[in-house]
């Protein structure tokens, strides 16, 4: 490898390395976008920065691959252009984050009907256009790393505020997805470039790998199998969490069509050996069951 070649190499991965902790900022200013915010109206800064990277970028990329070996040629621009494509999404999520931020915006009354009691606020995107209007409380998209008991509430999520929003074009919705992905989550479409026509194939592979309801049960099944061990009585906030922890598994197994009736005669001896013994004898004193 010439020495020309290892420079260019090495000036491309500074430059990476400083694009990646832009990518990361943006990301997370774009996820949390409020127009009033002076620090988030730096975008215009971000998206300046991103640009600038990726010309300079795409000039080190034609000189590295005029310079490596013919084997090597196709790697290259594989990896060359799976980075620009991070750069392009971060540059469409910047540039449509103020839209999403605006559906968090309603219409209420107008001033003549505002002395009515008990007065609803008008949908978004209903009725007459006359009111004043309010800002919602932001709101935060959970994300998502593979975990398959998250999938549910964080697909719920996405569906209501992303996917289902008619005011977004897909290579609109794919840019959130992509940016909400972690894990395994996110090198399950890490393959697919940032189009309209892939959001679909996106959102199919995501569903099929993690929306088999019987693989969401077993993870709750795993999650209620795994709690901690509590030993003493006064750590009130480990007791809490364990009972925090159940409630929720039970919920969502509940929330699939699975009732406590049909594991609870497992479930409950494995969980009685989770709560402290001075906890156990005071459930068996008041519903009478006989000590595990």
């Amino acid at each position: 490898m010439s020495q020309s070649l290892v420079k260019s190499k090495r000036i491309r991965s500074g430059h990476k390395a400083h694009v990646r902790g832009v990518i990361n900022d943006a990301n997370e200013l774009a996820g949390n976008y409020d127009h009033e915010n002076p620090e988030h109206r730096s975008r215009a800064k971000h998206k300046s920065t991103l640009t600038k990277k990726m010309e300079l970028i795409a000039t080190l990329n034609e000189t590295i691959v005029a310079q490596v070996e013919d084997e090597n040629i196709e790697a290259e621009i594989a990896d060359s252009s799976e980075f620009m494509d991070e750069i392009d999404m971060c540059l469409t999520t910047l540039e449509y984050a103020p839209r999403v931020e605006a559906e968090n915006v309603v219409a209420l009354p107008t001033q003549a009907n505002s002395s009515q009691p008990d007065q609803q606020v008008d949908d978004p995107g209903h009725g007459g256009g006359g009111g004043s209007k309010v800002r919602l409380p932001k709101l935060q998209l959970p994300s998502f790393d593979g975990n398959f008991k998250d999938w549910s509430a964080f697909w719920d999520s996405f569906d209501s505020a992303i996917n289902s929003n008619q005011s977004l074009t897909p290579i609109e919705k794919f840019s959130y997805l992509r940016a909400l992905l972690r894990g395994s989550a996110a090198a399950t479409i890490n393959g697919l470039s940032l189009s309209s026509a892939n959001y679909e194939s996106a959102v199919a592979l995501l569903k099929e790998r993690y929306g088999d309801p019987q693989k969401i049960i077993n993870a709750h099944m795993d999650a209620l199998v795994n709690l901690p061990i509590v030993e003493n009585a006064r750590d009130f906030k480990a007791v809490r969490h364990v009972y925090d922890e159940v409630e929720a598994n039970v919920r969502a197994l509940s929330a699939l069509g699975r009732k406590a009736e049909e594991y609870g005669g497992l479930l409950l001896p494995l969980m009685f050996h989770k709560i402290p013994e001075e906890i156990r004898l005071s459930i068996c004193n008041k519903v009478r069951v006989p000590l595990q």
